[in-house]
């Protein structure tokens, strides 16, 4: 009878075996030794631990060359401890320090593929925020491994570390980002709430200021920090706000977003100082912030959080209160 399921797979005796006596006794107890094994508790252990050994090594390794495509992603994984791990970044990746010397892909909206492949990566990083999803799907079928981040609000930032620190074996370390985010947060949240809640305009560019609209972290960080954006009900993305508009807003609080405010501050002022009737102008409540700390979502997120709400309510933010235990980029 021929043999089937798991004994299908030994090895059949030669013609002289087969004609031979003695070969056929041998074949026999090899066939029932070896049914004995299969058979046996043992036996199933032996497979299953011969099978595992034979799996692909990178189906269970955490990757170990990766390139990122956004700042933000970068931010994360020094975060987690495996900045080292990082082989390409796209321009203005600049934290920490050590990412200025890798290679570029280009822009995070203007990516190279082919400087990208030339890196051999085994992970790629993006986000569905900025990273054209041509570019991601082409990147895939070229064979790469993308991991999709979604950094558009708070609470999908904390998921995409969780989910980042998963993918790179960092679980730990992501739990652990996590929670001095909501500890800062919560810090934030509990001197706040019954503070009164400022006018705010945060401008990103001038002439026309350019400001986040409703659907953005921005916004969301100003309501976390204690204030009311003056732009939390536009619609678009960025609205750019005419001189009009400006007055018409009446914000109480402007909150310039630069990367050098000791150059740039006098000029903001100098340009705001047109509109002397501007609630912000009349009291001198224009204030700078790294935006570094506050336009990049990571969980860097909250020194941007904690220093925004020291803007709109300096006097209950001294040194040392509700301060994350990460360094500024300037630190």
């Amino acid at each position: 009878m021929p043999l089937r399921g798991p004994l299908r797979h030994l090895h059949h005796p030669s013609p002289a075996q087969a004609s031979s006596a003695v070969g056929a006794a041998r074949f026999t107890r090899l066939a029932v030794a070896r049914f004995s094994i299969l058979t046996s508790q043992l036996g199933l252990r032996l497979i299953l631990a011969l099978t595992l050994l034979t799996l692909p090594a990178a189906a269970s390794a955490a990757p170990r060359r990766i390139v990122t495509l956004v700042p933000s992603a970068a931010e994360i994984l020094d975060g987690l401890g495996i900045a080292g791990r990082i082989v390409g970044v796209t321009e203005y990746t600049d934290f920490p320090s050590s990412m200025t010397s890798l290679p570029h892909v280009g822009a995070f909206n203007n990516l190279n593929i082919e400087a990208i492949v030339a890196l051999h990566p085994d992970l790629v990083v993006a986000s569905s925020d900025g990273n054209s999803p041509a570019v991601i799907e082409r990147l895939r079928r070229l064979g790469l491994d993308v991991l999709v981040l979604d950094l558009r609000y708070w609470k999908t930032t904390r998921s995409a570390i969780v989910t980042l620190a998963a993918k790179t074996g960092r679980d730990t370390e992501g739990e652990a980002l996590v929670a001095e985010m909501d500890r800062v947060a919560s810090c934030v949240a509990g001197i706040t709430n019954a503070a009164a809640r400022p006018r705010v305009l945060y401008a990103f560019d001038m002439d026309p200021v350019i400001a986040p609209g409703q659907e953005s972290f921005t916004n969301e960080l100003i309501d976390m920090a204690g204030g009311a954006s003056v732009t939390k009900g536009n619609s678009a993305p960025y609205p750019r706000i005419s001189a009009e508009g400006l007055i018409a807003l009446a914000p109480e609080v402007i909150v310039v977003s630069t990367m050098n405010p000791a150059k740039e501050m006098a000029a903001w002022k100098a340009w705001f100082g047109k509109w002397p009737s501007i609630p912000a102008v009349k009291s001198g409540s224009i204030r700078s912030i790294d935006s570094r700390t506050v336009d990049r979502p990571s969980h860097r997120l909250v020194i941007g959080l904690r220093d925004l709400a020291a803007s709109l309510h300096p006097k209950l933010f001294p040194a040392g209160v509700c301060e994350p235990k990460w360094k500024r980029a300037t630190e």
